[in-house]
């Protein structure tokens, strides 16, 4: 295991929730090579663990599995790919989580009491797929659930196609999957619909802490660094205290505007794909996102890099 306080993908589906709460946030599933790919990265942290079973358990505090077990490093092993000390296109040098031919789903559960408070993102990384009930072997479909503090399913994402028709430690198909809510997040779950026989790794979960400000308070408007930057396909800026009224922008070097993103409200991410106003490309370069936040009346410039 590994306790490092570690953010950013493009969003993929929003849910229902409370009424007094901002909607969860869904995110993936979304490639994944290292912890520095991780959606919750750059976010600052009240707590943060990420499990990556390289000493072969299960053990990172205040949480529990319905299922599975840890899986040492072999010949069809999938653990992420950074995970054996380099980026060769191969997790079979590593540790992973294997389904076991469970019939239950991956039900990781968080323990409020262990933690102080229950996480408000978490996430976990597919990694491969063996044996399959129907379709083709070695492919499959995942889903991907959170629930509330109260155990209240907030909606499931998926069925994604996964699979390469390999599985032996290849990782151009691991993908990432999570979730942020502010209300606490009970237990997240995974699953296939054609297969009890698969491996994730990298479960990470933590309690948000914006500058220091408790989770449950009224932060004001921030904006995190933007992230990959240089990019070379588009970049995604963690927000947190942001109001309908947000004015996204962005411009070239010349001040002239490029884009006007979508406003949005709560802690979310805010992701551009590198295309202008009518949907083209835009030239290799330097650009600016400026954020304006109406409640706050205040400016954030954060340049971006593309290649």
């Amino acid at each position: 295991m590994r306790a490092t306080p570690l953010a950013l993908v493009a969003l993929i589906a929003v849910t229902g929730s409370s009424p007094a709460l901002a909607a969860a946030t869904y995110l993936g599933p979304q490639p994944y090579n290292s912890v520095l790919d991780s959606p919750f990265h750059y976010l600052p942290h009240s707590y943060f663990y990420l499990e990556d079973f390289e000493d072969n358990a299960l053990n990172t505090p205040g949480v529990t599995s319905s299922a599975g077990l840890a899986f040492t490093n072999g010949s069809s092993t999938d653990s992420v790919d950074k995970d054996d000390g380099v980026i060769d296109g191969n997790g079979k040098n590593g540790h992973s989580y294997w389904s076991s031919y469970s019939p239950l789903a991956f039900t990781f559960t968080f323990s409020a009491a262990v933690l102080g408070s229950l996480p408000t993102m978490a996430g976990l990384v597919w990694t491969d797929v063996g044996q399959v009930s129907s379709g083709t072997p070695k492919y499959g479909n995942v889903m991907f659930e959170a629930f509330d503090q109260n155990g209240v399913s907030l909606g499931a994402i998926g069925p994604f196609a996964v699979g390469d028709g390999e599985d032996t430690g290849q990782t151009a198909e691991d993908r990432f999957f999570g979730v942020e809510y502010d209300g606490g997040i009970s237990k997240i779950k995974m699953w296939m619909t054609n297969s009890v026989d698969f491996e994730v790794d990298h479960l990470q979960y933590g309690g948000a802490d914006l500058t220091g400000i408790p989770v449950g308070s009224t932060p004001g408007f921030r904006a995190g660094d933007a992230f990959p930057n240089p990019s070379s396909a588009g970049v995604t800026v963690a927000l947190a205290g942001t109001d309908d009224r947000l004015d996204a922008r962005v411009y070239d070097v010349a001040g002239r505007l490029v884009r006007s993103l979508s406003p949005v409200s709560g802690h979310t991410l805010l992701h551009w794909d590198g295309l202008d106003a009518t949907g083209a490309r835009v030239p290799s370069g330097v650009y600016f996102l400026d954020l304006r936040d109406g409640a706050a009346g205040e400016i954030r410039r954060r340049a971006l890099i593309l290649h």
